[in-house]
């Protein structure tokens, strides 16, 4: 007879027979349709890095912004028709997705070197205090 917590019981559908021991990873996930700026920015970075080299990326997004907004209402318009028809492509794509943002609990937090560096530090540290111990 076993002892301890019964272990929890899973709603049996065709959806978790079907991906039954599957493991769901990121390529996995469908990402967001593209919208009329990721677009034109997808289009202009190529130029900018070529144009300007060693261009940080947040730097040629300034600039690709700044481009935006001096450009006619023809261009926007045909920028605004290519995110509309990406959105529908999408949606032909994915019929069941549906936008589920982070929870504020759950937001991805970006490693940076400076971060990474204090944590390799503490690591090394505690590992010397261990070792002189």
């Amino acid at each position: 007879m076993p002892t301890g917590p019964m272990p929890p019981k899973y709603k049996v559908t065709k959806k978790t027979l079907a991906t039954a021991g599957q493991v769901k990873s990121a390529s996995d996930k469908v990402s967001r349709p593209p919208n009329t700026c990721t677009i034109y920015r997808k289009d202009w970075h190529s130029t900018i890095v070529a144009q300007i080299p060693k261009v940080h990326n947040n730097a040629a997004s300034v600039i690709i912004g700044d481009k935006w907004r001096g450009e006619s209402e023809e261009v926007r318009d045909v920028y605004k028709q290519k995110g509309a028809d990406a959105k529908a492509l999408h949606e032909l794509n994915h019929p069941e997705y549906q936008y589920q943002p982070r929870k504020p609990s759950e937001a991805k937090r970006r490693m940076t070197k400076n971060k990474l560096a204090k944590i390799a530090k503490a690591q090394a540290e505690g590992e010397g205090e261990a070792v002189m111990q």
